[in-house]
């Protein structure tokens, strides 16, 4: 009996594989998830024109990140830390810059993920405060498609959408009080971050335990 668990970026990555793959399982759980596949990125610089992904040594279809939307950001970032005589955060939002990819339909069309062949049932978990990328959106696509295109299993789907809750939903015992990373701010209110974690590992918990056994 084989359960996937994947968040962030790494959902799209799970997703795309069970379903060119035909990876089975009896239960998936996403977590701030990405109904599409993105365009790859770098740490040291825009991105490339390249695909996250690719199969069989091909670029899948990608949806662009427009990463211009960050550079006033990272102008922001860069004086603060040559100004101020401590430490700087140089991490960013960047959810504006997958927001305005998203506005490419075409480009979107092509790069869903067609979710609708998985399987078994889906847990999909995300925050409204995402400051990543618009993962409430794309988490009820994922839910949505797979409905509307009668997936085996779409009845037992779960939805869990926080308010006022960020891109990182951990497990209950890791502290919330820090909503970004090195690179990236998270967004959400540590208050309900800390009671989305709960309810989601709960919840996960679960559904893991009614699809697994």
């Amino acid at each position: 009996m084989i359960a996937l668990h994947a968040s962030s970026v790494g959902v799209q990555t799970a997703l795309t594989t069970m379903v060119t793959m035909g990876t089975p399982a009896r239960a998936v759980v996403a977590v701030a998830p990405s109904h599409v596949v993105f365009q790859a990125l770098r740490r040291d610089g825009p991105p490339e024109k390249v695909s996250a992904l690719t199969h069989g040594g091909v670029d899948l279809p990608y949806v662009p990140v427009r990463s211009e939307r960050l550079l006033g950001q990272l102008a922001m970032n860069l004086l603060r830390r040559k100004i101020s005589h401590g430490r700087s955060s140089m991490a960013m939002s960047t959810h504006a810059a997958y927001a305005a990819g998203l506005r490419d339909h075409s480009a979107v069309r092509a790069a869903t993920i067609a979710v609708e062949k998985i399987g078994c049932p889906i847990l999909v978990a995300a925050g409204t405060d995402d400051q990543c990328y618009p993962a409430a959106d794309m988490a009820q696509e994922i839910v949505r498609r797979r409905s509307d295109e009668h997936a085996t299993h779409a009845a037992d789907d779960e939805l869990l959408i926080y308010p006022g809750v960020g891109h990182f939903i951990r497990p209950p015992a890791i502290p919330t009080t820090v909503t970004r990373s090195a690179s990236l701010i998270g967004g959400g209110d540590p208050r309900h971050i800390a009671a989305a974690q709960r309810d989601c590992w709960t919840r996960t918990l679960a559904f893991l335990h009614q699809h697994l056994t």
